[in-house]
């Protein structure tokens, strides 16, 4: 980034040479930086992405496991009341758990 003087007969001082040489040294400095700061950004956005997928994965695994423990323990409940043969009430009142309770005994007493 050197500027060329028209004239020869001007003279050239010693400060001029070094601010030129100061100024294109500060600009490779800035450049460098810049290439840098872009270089850790893609390498940032690539981790970023990598967290996003790892996060929906382990969360898709997460709903699966849920879904078959509910299915699980619904099969579980429901192989329960067949064996002991109770079936739920569509209201539970006393009523009820007593009559529940009496068929049970007499079933065991059987």
């Amino acid at each position: 980034m050197t500027t060329m003087r028209d004239t020869h007969d001007e003279p050239v001082y010693d400060f001029e040479h070094l601010s030129e040489k100061l100024a294109d040294t500060m600009m490779r400095a800035a450049e460098d930086q810049v290439n840098e700061a872009q270089n850790i950004y893609e390498h940032t956005k690539m981790v970023a992405e990598h967290i996003r997928a790892q996060a929906a994965e382990q969360s898709a695994a997460l709903a699966d496991i849920n879904g078959r423990l509910k299915s699980f323990g619904a099969s579980l409940l429901e192989a329960h009341r067949k064996f002991t043969n109770v079936q739920k009430p569509a209201v539970d009142t006393d009523e009820h758990k007593v009559l529940n309770l009496h068929d049970r005994q007499t079933t065991a007493n059987s």
